[in-house]
């Protein structure tokens, strides 16, 4: 685990199976679960009346997404469920809070990265998740950072397609020797 300083952890009191609507002083948040997408346990909280949403890891604004824990359709079809809420501001996971052309950009680009890794995974039947993503070409996101998740998404695309379960082994194995060494996470 990380050190995340003097954090107490502590069991959930509550549990959110699709939607729960909280009330803090007067503000509404609505916690949703959009199904498997960066993984299978995602929540975002929409802010209706101020049209902020907090999708958490479900957008990675400027660097490669993350969802070998998750689905990649299932991380496409939400992308387009958050789109459709039609926010006026978005706090990612991970990236600079998005506002404006910005936040349709950074959803377009999740679709286009989504799709790319389902053509390179359709078009690497036979290879491996690691040859499969040594041979793509990333194209415009070449320069995102953590590009090793390309690899890591692949075993989630591979295994979806088998119907199996994720070897996380292997998988941080392939990201690593496609990487050359270690992996970092970046913001």
């Amino acid at each position: 685990m990380p050190d995340w300083g003097p954090v107490v952890r502590r069991l959930p009191d509550v549990t959110v199976a699709s939607t729960l609507t909280l009330h803090v002083g007067e503000r509404e948040v609505e916690l949703m679960h959009p199904g498997p997408a960066h993984t299978t346990g995602d929540l975002i909280a929409w802010l209706p009346a101020e049209r902020v949403l907090f999708s958490g890891d479900l957008v990675f604004a400027g660097l490669t997404p993350l969802v070998f824990m998750g689905s990649v359709t299932g991380a496409l079809r939400a992308i387009d469920w958050l789109a459709g809420l039609e926010p006026a501001v978005v706090v990612p996971g991970h990236g600079p809070v998005l506002t404006g052309d910005d936040i349709g950009r950074v959803f377009d680009e999740h679709r286009r990265y989504y799709r790319l890794v389902q053509r390179i995974a359709d078009e690497g039947r036979g290879l491996s998740p690691l040859d499969a993503a040594r041979q793509a070409e990333l194209g415009e996101f070449a320069g995102w950072a953590d590009a090793e998740r390309l690899v890591l998404n692949l075993h989630r695309a591979y295994a979806d397609r088998a119907g199996t379960d994720i070897d996380l082994i292997a998988a941080f194995t392939d990201a690593t020797t496609w990487l050359g060494g270690p992996m970092s996470t970046s913001v």
